[in-house]
C-alpha cells in the first residue's frame, strides 16, 4: 500500500522587531556607508544648485517617495539625480545625513528642525519624522516656539506649512508658544 500526501510545511519564526536590535554593528555600517563617496549613486540638487550625494538603497529604504521614484521610468531615475528646490542645501544635507545616522548631524537649530519635519513629511520619511517630533517636544518652550512663528512671518514663509505636520504636535507647539500656565 502506498500513501501519497501533498502538503505545505510552515515554520513560525520570530523576526527582529526593529533594525535597532542590531545595535553597534548597524551604526558602524551606516557610518561607513556614508563615508563611501565613490559608491554613492544618486545626486540631490538643492535650491541654490549645491549638491549632496547618497546611495539609492538608503534613500529607498527610508522613503517610499524615493523608492517609487527609483522604480519608475522618471527622468530622475534615469539621470540618477533630482532637484529639490523648496529646501536649502543645509536642510537637504542634514535630512540625507539623518537617513544614514543621527550622529552625522551635530547641530541643528529649532527652526531647522521644524523645516526638517516638513522635508520628512514631503518625502514620507516617517521614522525620522516621529523621532524628530519627539525630540522637539522635549525641547519646546515659549521662546523657541514664538521665535519660530516670528521668523516665519518675517521671512514671509507661510505659517500654513505647519498644517502638514502632525496635528497633536502642532497643537503642542502653539500651546507652548501662546498659552501660559500660572502656578
Amino acid at each position: 500500500m502506498t500513501i501519497k500526501i501533498e502538503a505545505v510545511l510552515m515554520v513560525e519564526k520570530e523576526m527582529p522587531k526593529k533594525i535597532e536590535t542590531f545595535g553597534d554593528n548597524c551604526d558602524a555600517l551606516s557610518l561607513l556607508l556614508w563615508n563611501q563617496e565613490e559608491s554613492k549613486d544618486f545626486t540631490i540638487i538643492a535650491a541654490n544648485g549645491e549638491e549632496v550625494t547618497a546611495h539609492k538603497n538608503v534613500l529607498a529604504v527610508r522613503s517610499p517617495v524615493f523608492a517609487r521614484m527609483f522604480e519608475s521610468d522618471l527622468k530622475e531615475a534615469k539621470e540618477n539625480k533630482v532637484e529639490i528646490k523648496d529646501f536649502s542645501i543645509e536642510i537637504v544635507e542634514a535630512a540625507i545625513k539623518l537617513c544614514y545616522h543621527y550622529s552625522l548631524v551635530t547641530y541643528v537649530t529649532f527652526n531647522d528642525k521644524m523645516t526638517l519635519l516638513q522635508f520628512f513629511d514631503k518625502y514620507d520619511i516617517q521614522l525620522l519624522k516621529k523621532d524628530l517630533e519627539s525630540n522637539l517636544i522635549s525641547e519646546i518652550d515659549e521662546s523657541n516656539c514664538t521665535e519660530f512663528l516670528r521668523d516665519c512671518l518675517q521671512e514671509a514663509k507661510p505659517v500654513c506649512d505647519i498644517d502638514i505636520l502632525d496635528k497633536d504636535f502642532v497643537s503642542y507647539l502653539i500651546n507652548s508658544a501662546f498659552c501660559h500656565v500660572l502656578e
